[in-house]
């Protein structure tokens, strides 16, 4: 028998059919340990990598499998494990994943869910464990019912991807979540099946966060946080209502600071707690853990101070 990279290979030119050259096992077709070919297998050579295109894949356990620098495009995968799977720079692209599971997968450096038309692909009741997003770039992708559990969240910008119903567990680092998101599609897309964000917007349904390390985390571009769920935690969070005001106190309590810590503080307002993109939201979410490896505490507390005592925030 052919060895099973010959056979996946088969598998995605539509030579064979699934059945015909993999067992099942568990209720599962048998794709693991999927490798490239080591002779073909240059980072620099878009030869050796997998294009997934138009299938349906069901039941399918990729575990231990080399997916990296692939493309799946108009796919749809259900019920597939994806265990300790290298998914590093691929590219997914009008592509949904339902009731699939992945664990100590590495999505890192990958663009996720760039549409094809009006086709924008997501995922859906997904149990998302350990895995590795890290500077990952994303589209306008629907997220629903699914859970993102100690995964690597860092230096995440999260663009168009709309929440329903999504529980996140762990630390997210420097992670974005827009209102409004910014379509990155192709020229040829943008121009002739242009999209208006405001009819895609990021509703952030009953999202989750209360199991959640919020650090550098922004919600902007008029995202409506009113119905998600924080960590009950007043000492590492505020939530603030009535914003420019409370903000505008802050900076005045700064007063009282020798001029450089003054223009410290006000910096620090005007470029993180408080910058352009997050003057348009209704309710401010803010932390207090990532600023405290950087500024000085006599600045974060007057800043703090000040906003507990404004009337503006709304307790977790």
């Amino acid at each position: 028998m052919e060895n099973k990279l010959r056979r996946f290979e088969k598998f995605l030119s539509g030579e064979n059919t699934l059945d015909l050259l993999f067992q099942q096992f568990d209720g599962y077709w048998d794709l693991k340990d999927i490798k490239k070919d080591k002779a073909k297998n240059d980072l620099k050579s878009f030869n050796s990598n997998f294009k997934f295109s138009g299938k349906r894949f069901e039941n399918i356990d990729f575990s231990g499998s080399d997916f990296s620098l692939s493309e799946f495009r108009k796919c749809k995968f259900l019920n597939c494990i994806f265990k300790e799977v290298n998914m590093q720079s691929i590219t997914v692209v009008a592509t949904t994943f339902e009731n699939c599971i992945f664990q100590k997968t590495n999505f890192k450096g990958s663009y996720l869910f760039s549409r094809i038309n009006y086709d924008f692909g997501g995922l859906k009741s997904c149990k998302i464990e350990d895995c590795d997003f890290k500077v990952t770039t994303f589209g306008f992708p629907l997220i629903e019912d699914t859970d993102f559990l100690n995964c690597n969240l860092k230096s995440i910008d999260f663009n168009g991807s709309r929440f329903k119903g999504v529980k996140f567990v762990g630390k997210l680092d420097d992670v974005r979540f827009r209102g409004l998101g910014d379509d990155r599609g192709s020229w040829f897309v943008k121009t002739f099946f242009k999209i208006d964000p405001n009819k895609h917007r990021n509703i952030m349904d009953g999202v989750d966060f209360s199991g959640a390390n919020l650090i550098y985390t922004l919600f902007s571009h008029s995202i409506d946080i009113s119905r998600c769920i924080f960590p009950k935690d007043k000492s590492n969070y505020f939530l603030i209502k009535n914003h420019k005001q409370v903000f505008d106190n802050a900076k005045q309590a700064l007063s009282v600071l020798n001029e450089m810590d003054r223009k410290s503080g006000v910096r620090l307002i005007d470029m993180l707690f408080y910058n352009e993109d997050v003057r348009t939201q209704n309710i401010v979410f803010m932390d207090k853990i990532g600023p405290k490896e950087t500024q000085k505490d006599e600045v974060l507390n007057l800043i703090y101070s000040s906003i507990e005592n404004s009337g503006g925030v709304l307790y977790l």
